[in-house]
């Protein structure tokens, strides 16, 4: 999505630091697969597969903006919250910064944001969180 390239082109216009290793991941929507389990399995496990072929095109896509940088990346597929499964992967790699795309939709009556994922990932992330906007 574009929020999550914009965060990359950020990330990339930080990227000065020798000895970096990028971590990209994605998740599978956990409503999505839910909602599988009402289906019968040969559709369900159809749908499942063109999620995971959506993500997989998501991250080929981040790849590419890193590969001209010649920056060592390691991507991932996960299934679950985005929350959770950023939150947790961050913590087994020791993340020292976690840079995340955000729409930056705003309740405009209540000034904050509604269930934002990126802002939810960054109260409980276990590291410094750069939150990048998209434009």
């Amino acid at each position: 999505e574009e929020h999550t390239l914009d965060a990359i082109r950020r990330l990339l216009s930080l990227l000065e630091i020798p000895d970096v290793t990028v971590r990209t991941i994605t998740t599978l929507d956990p409503g999505e697969l839910e909602a599988l389990e009402a289906l019968p399995p040969s559709v369900a496990e159809e749908f499942r597969r063109e999620a995971e072929k959506r993500a997989r095109i998501r991250l080929n896509q981040a790849e590419n903006f890193f590969e001209p940088h010649d920056l060592p990346v390691e991507m991932e597929l996960l299934d679950g919250s985005p929350r959770e499964a950023v939150v947790d992967e961050a913590r087994r790699w020791d993340a020292d910064l976690l840079v995340l795309g955000s729409r930056g939709s705003l309740d405009k009556e209540r000034g904050s944001s509604r269930d934002s994922v990126a802002l939810k990932i960054a109260r409980s992330a276990p590291s410094s969180v750069l939150l990048v906007r998209s434009r």
